[in-house]
């Protein structure tokens, strides 16, 4: 009986990053023919939507194996950029909701197929996907050999995107499943993960009587484009793997979305952090290594991975502090994320930006002194009296 691919897609709310490994045990096929299905998870990780188990629309998908016929093994591929799509109609995430035309099949001898799928589908911002097919097939139903997807993907520096109207940012997600054998009734799992890093802002004003309005963000001097590949290795088992190269070129200057009016903070002793960007969105940055700054090292805003915030700051009456367009800068990995240093020597040892991580970046406006901690460093004043004292001598009255 041959056995139908079917997709089913599932979203899973759980953050992924590019280092993480999945270990998947090799099986034998044995000689079966079966139609292919699918079903779909994505891990979860300013303006590109982050997908979840109820917005994902749509992915393409391609597969690969190698056809072991008069003895002689070739490598052939089963499924080409196929667009599988999500009825939007229905809530429930069976496998009815995802179809695709027309209907593959596996192997019919059970040779092992490897599935490499990215969405959104036809997303604006892949320049190209190519498959490396080097598996092997045996007249015993084995297959050795590996193979590998390479996607070059440019990340959109704003949204909506400066580039053009037909660029704007997205939460783009790749998946891959290896050496199914369809001798199951299983659908084929499609777990998808966020491969960019998502970035977010937050800040607070902590002089009071004080006013700061923030009019632009920006990542400055990082690069928008690579290669990310998707692949894995084979020994007692197989550990797939997903890694971006790094980009070539760092002159670029990711702006977040500000709305016309600016972020407007008001100054308080115990303010808060207030969030600059919504719980659903955020800013996508290619993933890449940045500059680790030694003690002493100096800043160079000319090469070296800055954050600069553009703002004003006026006191209760008015007063200018800070004009508008003063801009504050900060190296990346100097920042704190959160409670915690960027840089750490366990859980960022590599000090890298990674894919499928959200980075929320926070900001203090208004701390006394030098400004180490933030932008709008201001000095109360206020003052201290003192009253000479009399100084008299007599004089007789005579």
């Amino acid at each position: 009986m041959k056995k139908s691919i079917f997709f089913a897609a599932l979203v899973a709310a759980v953050m992924t990053a590019c280092s993480n490994e999945e270990t998947l045990e090799q099986q034998n096929v044995e000689s079966q023919s079966s139609a292919i299905s699918f079903r779909t998870v994505a891990n979860n990780g300013t303006r590109a939507t982050i997908m979840d188990s109820q917005n994902i629309k749509d992915f393409q998908v391609s597969a690969v194996y190698s056809d072991y016929t008069n003895g002689a093994a070739t490598g052939a591929t089963l499924m080409d950029n196929v667009v599988v799509v999500r009825n939007l109609a229905s809530s429930d995430l069976t496998v009815d909701d995802f179809t695709y035309e027309p209907t593959k099949y596996f192997p019919v001898d059970g040779e092992a197929v490897d599935f490499y799928a990215f969405s959104p589908a036809g997303s604006r911002n892949l320049a190209s996907a190519t498959i490396t097919n080097d598996l092997v097939a045996a007249s015993n139903y084995t297959t050795t050999g590996t193979s590998k997807m390479d996607l070059v993907y440019t990340v959109p520096l704003t949204d909506p995107s400066s580039e053009g109207t037909t660029l704007s940012q997205e939460d783009f997600l790749v998946a891959s499943n290896l050496q199914n054998n369809g001798k199951t009734s299983n659908d084929v799992l499609m777990t998808f993960d966020h491969a960019l890093s998502k970035v977010t802002f937050a800040a607070k004003n902590v002089a009071p009587n004080t006013t700061v309005n923030i009019s632009a963000i920006k990542l400055m001097n990082l690069g928008n484009s690579a290669t990310l590949t998707l692949g894995y290795t084979r020994g007692e088992t197989i550990v797939k793997s997903l890694s971006w190269a790094e980009p070539a070129a760092r002159t670029s200057a990711y702006a977040a979305s500000v709305p016309a009016t600016g972020f407007t903070l008001v100054g308080a002793n115990d303010a808060e952090y207030s969030s600059l960007t919504t719980v659903n969105e955020g800013l996508m940055v290619l993933p890449q290594t940045l500059q680790l700054f030694a003690d002493g090292a100096t800043f160079d805003d000319a090469t070296d991975p800055y954050v600069e915030i553009t703002y004003s700051m006026n006191d209760a009456s008015g007063l200018s502090l800070y004009p508008a367009g003063t801009k504050a800068r900060f190296p990346l990995s100097a920042l704190s994320v959160g409670d915690a240093p960027f840089y750490n020597e366990t859980s960022n040892p590599t000090n890298k930006l990674l894919c499928g991580h959200s980075y929320n970046l926070q900001f203090t406006f208004g701390a006394a002194g030098s400004g180490n901690e933030g932008a709008g460093a201001v000095n109360e004043i206020k003052f201290s009296v003192s009253v000479e004292t009399w100084n008299g001598t007599d004089h007789p009255i005579e």
